[in-house]
């Protein structure tokens, strides 16, 4: 599970998969985003 600071996309995320299919989901995500722009630093940007 997340820490108290959850971002508003995970937090869509949880309340329409709900937590369990919402923590792949996000992970996915991020692991696509760092596949995809390196550079970007995920926690200004999720």
């Amino acid at each position: 599970m997340m820490n108290s600071k959850t971002t508003a996309s995970y937090e869509c995320y949880c309340e329409f998969y709900g937590p369990v299919k919402a923590d792949q989901v996000y992970a996915r995500v991020k692991n696509n985003i760092k596949a995809k722009y390196p550079d970007v630093d995920l926690h200004q940007l999720l």
